[in-house]
């Protein structure tokens, strides 16, 4: 009897460590797949970022300034052009997922992506090389839109196929919060840098430094990705092939309005360090504090809606979210228009942010939801990134020029609330699929 109250004890705490140890484990892979995934999203957007965030800065660089602004346009024009390149990119580096491995996949979108972040760190201005500067400008943007066209769709296919059953909500909201992690950081180095160096500084050299800082990130990014394991993908008869099609292109409007109002309301939110400076006077300073205080707003509620996706749907929580987005937006724009104090800049910028979180939380595992295993990436990296080139990149652009020929804000609202629209409409329509396994 002594021995059995000895060894009792004794197995029941072999268990536990053997319980604990399994625990141990699946924290330890479950942060490694969340590494890989997310790095290389906080660095797309992140570089996005600094460049809409510089905008002016870029343009005193690379264009003759004319006092009308056109300089500016032509800046955000190249920055639009970055987002045409990215369906191209979306396509590429889909089917290297689909077809041989998503970590593959993955490795060629960081190493695509450092070399065009490294080019705008170090790219000679318009007057050391006179009218080449545009248009290697305009090759390193293109890099980076190549790039970034397969580094969202491959980083949520690869965290949300490795969710726990139940989680795919949570998973993908802690890859969106990544991807908003790059534009805080962004705007956190970027609000530093407008603190510690003068305009001028700024305009002449100063910009490049965010940019560099950025290119740290690559070799983290390469080397947590080289970790992770393979996962390949048979190699398919034409049948096959045909049946792929008909997979990306069957989802592929409803994905398309997913995505598209998701582009067009964080552009917005992002344009607005260029509105407040530009059109209402703010100080860098004032307008970059102003809209890194929103992107923090935003990011605390993206995992929340992810999480509670996960239990009550993704259609509910959606439909929410575009249904407070399309009401408040014109008041919203109306408000900031006629606003002048830091303070009440901040807390506009910040309700809309906190708006575009409810949307932002389930939208990735929704999106993966959509499409079978052997299409997924091709078909979400398609229509995330056809969207974004027609909602997401040329945002600022239309912003500009419409606020600039109507001298209101007014046509510049519609855009964010058109894609809502869109949205909604597909979503009312749409099954749920927060509950079902992953086709």
């Amino acid at each position: 009897m002594a021995q059995e109250s000895v060894t009792l004890p004794r197995l029941r705490d072999i268990g536990r460590s053997e319980h604990a140890r399994r625990h141990d484990n699946s924290l330890r892979g479950a942060a490694h797949v969340i590494a890989a995934a997310t790095v290389g999203s906080v660095l797309d957007w992140y570089d996005f970022g600094i460049f809409a965030f510089f905008s002016n800065a870029i343009s005193h660089n690379f264009f003759a300034q004319d006092g009308r602004n056109t300089g500016l346009f032509l800046t955000f024009l190249i920055f639009g052009c970055g987002f045409t390149a990215r369906p191209i990119g979306g396509l590429i580096i889909g089917r290297i997922g689909d077809r041989i491995s998503r970590r593959t996949a993955l490795i060629v979108s960081i190493i695509v992506m450092g070399g065009g972040t490294l080019g705008l760190a170090v790219l000679p201005g318009r007057s050391t090389i006179g009218e080449a500067a545009p248009f290697l400008l305009l090759i390193a943007r293109l890099m980076q839109g190549l790039a970034a066209g397969g580094e969202w769709g491959g980083a949520a296919t690869f965290i949300v196929e490795a969710a726990p059953l139940g989680k795919r909500g949570l998973y993908g909201g802690i890859h969106e919060v990544s991807a908003i992690l790059g534009p805080v950081l962004a705007l956190g180095v970027a609000s530093m840098v407008a603190s510690i160096y003068s305009a001028e500084a700024i305009n002449s050299w100063a910009w490049r430094l965010p940019f560099l800082i950025g290119a740290l990130l690559i070799p983290v990014g390469f080397y947590c990705r080289l970790r992770i394991m393979e996962t390949p993908v048979p190699h398919a008869d034409v049948a096959e092939e045909v049946r792929m099609v008909h997979d990306v292109t069957g989802p592929f409007f409803r994905a398309f309005s997913l995505v598209a109002p998701i582009f067009a309301v964080f552009y917005t939110l992002f344009y607005f360090p260029t509105l407040t400076q530009t059109y209402l006077g703010l100080s860098a300073r004032a307008s970059l504090w102003a809209n890194t205080a929103a992107c923090i707003g935003m990011m605390s509620v993206i995992l929340p809606a992810a999480v509670l996706s996960d239990r009550v749907g993704r259609r509910p929580m959606t439909i929410c979210a575009y249904i407070l987005i399309a009401l408040a937006t014109p008041v919203l724009f109306w408000e900031i228009a006629h606003t002048t104090s830091v303070a009440g800049v901040t807390i506009i910028e910040l309700l809309y942010a906190l708006a575009a979180g409810l949307l932002a939380g389930p939208f990735p595992a929704t999106l993966c939801e959509l499409f079978p295993a052997r299409s997924r990436l091709t078909g979400i990296a398609l229509a995330y990134n056809v969207a974004g080139a027609l909602f997401g990149g040329f945002t600022p652009l239309i912003l500009t020029a419409t606020i600039n020929y109507f001298h209101t804000v007014t046509v510049a609202c519609a855009v964010s609330v058109f894609s809502v629209i869109l949205g909604l409409a597909v979503m009312l329509k749409a099954k749920e699929t927060a509950f079902t396994s992953l086709p």
